[in-house]
């Protein structure tokens, strides 16, 4: 199919079919505790936030 592509980003995502996946409902989740871990979790592997961007290339077909 034209256009469908895995990146290493979406590769990298856990599915909800995995059954190491866990849902925390919104309530239950603190926001300030989950960018803390990974802000130490980049600090960790020595990645800035700019080096998890992933520059997507566009089909040929859909260049303007």
């Amino acid at each position: 199919m034209p256009g469908c592509y895995a990146t290493k980003a979406s590769l990298a995502m856990k599915s909800i079919l995995d059954p190491a996946f866990r849902y925390v409902p919104s309530h239950a989740t603190d926001i300030r505790k989950t960018f803390e871990r990974i802000r130490r979790d980049q600090q960790a592997t020595g990645r800035r936030p700019a080096d998890t961007v992933v520059q997507l290339q566009r089909p040929a077909a859909l260049r303007t």
